[in-house]
């Protein structure tokens, strides 16, 4: 019987802590049980390597952060529970699409309650500043705090109440989202989502817990990611055969504000043309040029630079 107790507390706390962390990674389409499912069923990809917890550590903009935001950053990458970098995900989309949703998470969000896939809500607080719910017990709030062209940093806490707990479990994450632009040999977009997640869960023993699932917890978020990829992959697709559905699609979201639609609704009626004119753009240089050339469509790397209001994006181009 004590046995048959210890299994079901550990496995509520597995689940409790994947639905955390999937929050503050900010995103989770699926329920929890296709949570749990897919931290059975996906195959352990990410790696955890200091090598690779050096090189993301390395590869943050922070000459581009405020005093309080390296600070906050800082104390999560020294006092990190877990440190993953996820498989890398390529999708075809429409870089101007992607690049929107990025910087607008709410669209996806919200599309996702529209459809009715998750109890998962996101409110835009400010540029670049939103606050979620799971609707299972975890909320938070996440700042994207720099952001190019070719690179996201954001900052996330959250909070788990209910259940055996006798106190909220509290974590905070660093992500750091890169995410490079090439073109296959038919000219399609390609682009290839790279995601480095530092992970500091404040309540000690679930600390512990959290290690201790650390492969399965991986799991779960490494399916997480490829689902959202794949969504928004799906999304470009689809604009790019039927806009107006996505059009009527985007009108029906209820939290997305007005200016934020109209933006994401005028790039998907422009993805057809967009895509058709890097294909026939990359097929001419293709065809003066002996050797297939892969490399991203022209596109200049820009610094990466603090979130401020700018667009009804949030986010300076």
């Amino acid at each position: 019987m004590a046995e048959r107790v210890a299994g079901a507390m550990r496995a509520y706390g597995r689940r409790s802590i994947t639905g955390l962390i999937l929050i503050l990674m900010l995103n989770g389409p699926a329920g929890e049980a296709s949570r749990v499912a897919a931290a059975e069923i996906v195959p352990a990809a990410g790696i955890n390597t200091k090598a690779a917890r050096d090189e993301a550590t390395n590869a943050i903009p922070w000459k581009s952060l405020d005093r309080n935001a390296q600070a906050a950053v800082q104390d999560i990458i020294t006092n990190t529970s877990i440190y993953r970098r996820l498989p890398p995900q390529t999708i075809d989309c429409e870089p101007d699409l992607f690049l929107n949703l990025l910087r607008n998470p709410e669209l996806v969000v919200n599309m996702w309650t529209t459809l009715g896939v998750t109890k998962m809500s996101m409110d835009r607080l400010g540029p670049g500043n939103y606050r979620l719910s799971d609707g299972e017990g975890t909320t938070g709030n996440a700042k994207i705090l720099a952001g190019n062209d070719d690179m996201h940093l954001i900052l996330s806490d959250g909070s788990y109440s209910g259940g055996m707990y006798p106190r909220a479990i509290k974590g905070r994450c660093v992500l750091l989202l890169r995410h490079d632009f090439a073109q296959d040999q038919r000219g399609r977009i390609l682009i290839t989502c790279n995601l480095d997640m530092f992970l500091t869960i404040d309540n000690f023993g679930i600390e512990m817990l959290a290690k201790t699932f650390q492969s399965t917890v991986g799991k779960a978020t490494d399916h997480n990611f490829a689902e959202t990829t794949s969504f928004v992959s799906k999304l470009s697709k689809t604009a790019e055969t039927n806009p107006d559905g996505i059009v009527r699609l985007t009108q029906k979201l209820q939290n997305v504000d007005p200016p934020v639609k109209q933006e994401f609704c005028t790039l998907a009626v422009a993805v057809n043309e967009k895509l058709t004119l890097a294909k026939r753009a990359y097929l001419q240089r293709a065809a003066m040029t002996p050797t297939v050339n892969t490399a991203a469509p022209a596109r200049q790397q820009s610094a990466p630079r603090a979130i401020a209001p700018a667009s009804a994006s949030g986010v300076r181009r």
